[in-house]
């Protein structure tokens, strides 16, 4: 596995093994990012076949980060010897180093075709990004960490913003900065990947495990959010987690989310126009009578007799 410091610091633009391999990994090409005319990075959208039983990645030269957006399969990858198995889903990242192969199969769990967008990053960002932590004292992640299957909302957000600013025509000085910040993002919190990707015994909730799982439902308490996700995003097993967030946090993790959901609820009743009823969707509700159960339950009131009281 390459050392951070000693990859290559010349190359500035992907390399055509990337575009290769987007090629020949998928159910096609759905779009890229050639169409915007950059060469900082390369982002593609693929389709991804219902079924694969033994594909090998060829070596490319580029960091490829890849995020499902689009169907759920059951997946199996071997990387230096270890096996990983988790289920994916839309959310999920992964992360693969220059010239490195990988051995990986994959079912579909829903028989809906999946997507996966990628982002083929050379690797003189994550050089030029570890040097600069190196300069100021700061330690990250010494090699590329192999992570198969963990979720990253920010990781999540920029890749979907390169989408969009390729279809909008951005210039390659747009994809130039957000390939600096990915690459700075992930080496700061890549050693967190290799937890959630690879431990799976019972292991304890600890402090920096539970940050990453608060951080995660800060983002994404809005959605429907099970047990096994959560226990993915803090890399212990589900069979433990939920006694272990009890444990340290007091309530359950669905309470938790209750929680943050009525948080944001009354936020909007109280900041915005919306109706009651646009309120619970923002949140998470599909039901408005639901909505406004939780919401009398957690303030001892309606969503309407609380706006109503603020004048």
């Amino acid at each position: 596995m390459p050392n951070l410091l000693e990859l290559d610091l010349k190359q500035r633009h992907f390399h055509e093994s990337s575009l290769r391999l987007a090629q020949a990994s998928g159910a096609g090409v759905l779009e890229s990012s050639l169409d915007a005319g950059w060469s900082s990075l390369l982002v593609v959208r693929r389709g991804v076949p219902l079924a694969k039983e033994s594909f090998e990645t060829p070596a490319v030269e580029d960091f490829h980060i890849g995020l499902v957006v689009r169907g759920v399969s059951d997946f199996t990858g071997v990387h230096e010897g270890r096996t990983y198995t988790t289920r994916k889903e839309p959310g999920h990242v992964t992360l693969a180093a220059p010239t490195e192969t990988y051995r990986m199969s994959w079912r579909s769990v829903t028989g809906e075709p999946g997507e996966v967008l990628s982002v083929f990053l050379p690797a003189v960002y994550f050089a030029e990004a570890a040097e600069e932590y190196r300069r100021a004292g700061t330690a990250t992640a010494k090699g590329a960490v192999c992570a198969m299957g963990v979720r990253d909302p920010i990781v999540g957000q920029v890749m979907q913003s390169l989408r969009t600013a390729a279809q909008d025509g951005m210039p390659d000085s747009y994809a130039d900065s957000a390939g600096r910040y990915l690459a700075t993002h992930l080496l700061a919190t890549a050693h967190r990947w290799s937890d959630a990707t690879l431990s799976r015994d019972p292991g304890d909730l600890t402090d920096r495990r539970l940050a990453r799982v608060l951080e995660y439902l800060e983002h994404q308490h809005r959605e429907d959010v099970s047990n096994q996700q959560l226990a993915e995003v803090a890399g212990i097993s589900p069979f433990h987690f939920a006694r272990l967030f009890k444990r340290k946090v007091g309530c359950t993790p669905h309470q938790y989310v209750q929680r943050l959901r009525m948080q944001s609820a009354r936020k909007l009743l109280r900041s915005t126009d919306l109706s009651v009823l646009e309120v619970a969707s923002a949140c998470g509700y599909t039901n408005a009578s639901h909505f406004a159960a939780a919401f009398c339950n957690a303030f001892g009131q309606n969503p309407g007799e609380f706006r109503v009281s603020l004048g």
